[in-house]
């Protein structure tokens, strides 16, 4: 399961995408990729 939070900053707004396996969703990751600014947060358990 993915739920995904919106933080609203006027033109800085941005997705927060939380669930497992997101990592094996490149198109999720592709489409951050082209802002030169990521943030991956993982933890194995």
């Amino acid at each position: 399961m993915k739920q995904t939070l919106s933080v609203a900053l006027a033109e800085r707004s941005y997705p927060i995408h939380i669930g497992a396996g997101l990592l094996d969703q490149t198109t999720l990751l592709l489409a951050h990729i082209k802002h030169k600014r990521v943030a991956i947060v993982s933890n194995t358990t």
